[in-house]
């Protein structure tokens, strides 16, 4: 089971969710969470993560500056 970090719909926030299903143009991924199924696209479901990742790293790295 492949588990990716992706935002949910119903919980609003970044939660796991597994890929359930694929035809030519998305995915069909469900929150491990709620369960809740949602279509998305492969490139943006794939790139969540590191995107998240990333930006939280960068946001961390901007609080660090203001903490004295």
């Amino acid at each position: 089971m492949d588990l990716r970090l992706y935002n949910c719909s119903i919980c609003y926030e970044d939660t796991l969710h597994e890929v359930v299903g694929l035809n030519s143009d998305y995915l069909t991924v469900r929150c491990t969470s709620c369960a809740t199924t949602s279509a998305v696209e492969e490139e943006g479901f794939n790139g969540y993560e590191e995107a998240s990742i990333e930006l939280n790293q960068q946001l961390n790295g901007l609080l660090d500056e203001f903490d004295y």
